[in-house]
């Protein structure tokens, strides 16, 4: 019996696959990249740099994620623990990632190991925060790019000689 079983896990992806089927057990896996897929692209930006010597800041962005509302699952967009320079000019797209059409209601973003520059030099800032949960209200239906706006002069505070970055961020989403 137990043979019978394993033979039809088995043999069943394969006859799936023959006819054209795209078969995945994970939705990590899936592969939903086809004619027409949405995509979603991440920008990010400054909105408001701060005054006093600093000539840029940047940070680790870690992973952004979205939330699919209709089963409760984070999805992965963007992010790679790169460095990211936060400059009002933005960064170059991340790569675009194809995701289902549907619903989605909130933005996750974790960044790590600020840093800023001043007088010719890199200096630490301490992580106040290392997530930022936005709520978006998006009906995916084609390519989107999701445009990660920090306000740096907001988030960026000195104490007793020691930068600390709070990240403050909203989201604009515009069609591609």
């Amino acid at each position: 019996m137990m043979t019978k079983v394993k033979s039809l896990a088995i043999l069943a992806p394969l006859v799936l696959s023959a006819m054209g089927c795209d078969l995945q057990l994970l939705p990590e896996a899936a592969t939903y990249d086809g004619h027409g897929t949405p995509r979603m692209a991440v920008v990010v930006e400054a909105e408001a740099m701060p005054q006093g010597g600093v000539v840029a800041v940047d940070l680790e962005l870690v992973d952004v994620l979205i939330h699919r509302e209709r089963d409760d699952a984070w999805i992965w967009i963007a992010g790679d623990a790169s460095r990211v320079e936060l400059s009002l000019a933005g960064t170059a797209p991340q790569s675009s990632v194809p995701l289902l059409a549907d619903h989605y209601d909130r933005l996750l973003v974790v960044v790590d190991a600020p840093r800023v520059a001043m007088d010719g030099s890199w200096q630490r800032a301490a992580l106040t925060n290392d997530e930022i949960e936005i709520d978006i209200d998006l009906e995916l239906d084609g390519d989107t790019r999701v445009e990660l706006c920090f306000d740096v002069a907001a988030s960026l505070s000195a104490a007793s000689g020691q930068w600390h970055f709070d990240p403050r961020a909203t989201v604009r989403l515009a069609a591609q």
